[in-house]
């Protein structure tokens, strides 16, 4: 715990119900989570963000490296992916892999 914030809540609550709760009774100004990609939890970010914002706390989105190199590979289903990231990897293997790219975060309220 670098921020001394407990990272884990358990709730059988929404999340735009038991994260603003959370937020202030640690009087977090911010709440900063890995991006989700797809599935529940992205789409109920727009209410999770609206829900917190109401609240004056800002939610920060973080992108791991890794999953910016392989982002653009998913266009379809698994499957469809496995294979474009599979022949990218063949071809790199003789080579220095993924170009690097960098990750923005902006921690400003």
């Amino acid at each position: 715990m670098i921020w001394k914030t407990p990272t884990s809540l358990e709730t059988r609550l929404s999340h735009a119900d038991a994260l603003p709760d959370w937020a202030k009774s640690l009087k977090l100004q911010q709440v900063v989570a890995l991006r989700p990609e797809v599935g529940p939890l992205d789409d109920s970010l727009p209410s999770l963000r609206a829900a917190l914002a109401k609240e004056g706390i800002r939610l920060a989105l973080i992108d791991r490296p890794e999953d910016l190199r392989v982002r653009p590979f998913a266009t379809g289903g698994f499957f469809q992916f496995w294979e474009r990231l599979r022949k990218t990897l063949v071809a790199n293997s003789a080579g220095n892999g993924f170009a690097e790219q960098q990750s923005l975060i902006e921690f400003r309220p």
